[in-house]
């Protein structure tokens, strides 16, 4: 993963959640984004352990698929008013994970 691409945008993303929700929701944006970000690393590692010859299965893709509901039933708790905006902000950054692994498999 291309952390040069991945970091701005992310900061970026966070930048936007927080301006589009508020100030007023911080705790709970954050923890929603800290949620994301673990979902995309147990979604690196998992690929990652699934591609190496030791392990067949990994247990990193279970674990992020319930961090992702957990997230995300946090998100329907706390703040209903706001999921669709999350759900983008999601969307955004998957594809910011796709730009920073796509970059770094052109250059390899």
């Amino acid at each position: 993963m291309k952390k040069i691409i991945y970091v701005p945008l992310t900061t970026m993303n966070l930048s936007w959640l927080m301006y589009v929700i508020g100030t007023i929701e911080f705790i709970n944006v954050f923890i929603f984004f800290i949620g994301m970000l673990v979902n995309h690393s147990l979604l690196l590692h998992g690929v990652h352990s699934m591609m190496s010859e030791n392990q067949k299965k990994s247990y990193f893709l279970i674990l992020k698929f319930f961090i992702l509901i957990g997230v995300f039933i946090f998100a329907m708790i706390t703040m209903p008013q706001y999921l669709l905006i999350l759900t983008i902000s999601y969307i955004f950054q998957l594809i910011i994970l796709v730009l920073s692994i796509k970059s770094n498999r052109l250059k390899n």
